[in-house]
C-alpha cells in the first residue's frame, strides 16, 4: 500500500501478461515493487494513476446531502439573526403587536379557564412555545430562543451535518416565533 496526501491508494497493473516467461518477469518487478500478484486485474488499458481504494461509489448522494444540510443553516441563521435584532421592538412586552397582548385575546376567544395557560384548542391555533412563558418574561424568552436557534444554526452551517433533534428544536423554534408574529 503507497500512502499520497493521507489517502490511502493501491497500484493496480490492468495489463494481462502475454505468455509463462512474461508472467514470471511481471512477478518478479512486482515483487521488487512490493506488491502482491493478487493485485494484478486482467485487462487491456494501463493504469496511468494509481486507484483511489478509498473513493465514494456512483450513486452516493453525500455532496447534495451536505450542501442542502448548509443551506438550510443558512436559512435558520438568517432567519434567527433577524429575529435576535427585530424581536423585541415588532412582538416583545412594548412591541408594535406585543405578543402578551395577542395570546390574551387568544385565551378569551377560545375561552382558556385562568388557572390553565392553554387549551388544546388555542394551542392547536397558534402552536407555540411562548404559551408558557410568563408574561413579564417574553423578552427574555424571544432573545433566549434568537439565540438558541442562532447557536444551533451555525453548528448546521458550520458542520454541514444535523441530526433529527436538531433540526426539530430548529423548527420548533423558528415556528413557535413566527405563529405569534400577526402580521410580521
Amino acid at each position: 500500500m503507497a500512502s499520497s496526501g493521507g489517502a490511502e491508494c493501491r497500484k493496480i497493473r490492468l495489463r494481462k501478461p502475454a505468455s509463462k516467461s512474461d508472467e514470471r518477469k511481471e512477478q518478479k518487478n512486482s515483487e521488487n515493487d512490493n506488491l502482491n500478484t493478487s493485485d494484478t486485474v486482467a485487462d487491456d488499458k494501463p493504469l496511468d494513476k494509481p486507484v483511489d481504494v478509498k473513493k465514494i461509489e456512483p450513486g452516493s448522494y453525500w455532496l447534495t446531502r451536505v450542501v442542502f444540510v448548509r443551506a438550510i443553516g443558512f436559512l435558520y441563521f438568517v432567519a434567527f439573526l433577524v429575529a435576535l435584532n427585530q424581536n423585541k421592538e415588532l412582538l416583545g412586552r412594548n412591541g408594535l403587536l406585543p405578543i402578551p397582548a395577542y395570546l390574551s385575546r387568544l385565551r378569551n376567544h377560545f375561552q382558556v379557564p385562568g388557572n390553565v395557560s392553554v387549551n388544546l384548542a388555542a394551542l392547536s391555533a397558534v402552536p407555540s412555545v411562548l404559551w408558557w412563558v410568563p408574561e413579564e418574561a417574553t423578552d427574555v424568552a424571544l432573545d433566549a430562543m434568537a439565540y438558541t436557534g442562532l447557536g444551533l444554526s451555525t453548528l448546521v452551517l458550520v458542520l454541514g451535518a444535523g441530526n433529527a433533534v436538531t433540526f426539530t428544536v430548529l423548527w420548533v423554534l423558528y415556528h413557535s416565533i413566527v405563529n405569534v408574529g400577526q402580521r410580521w
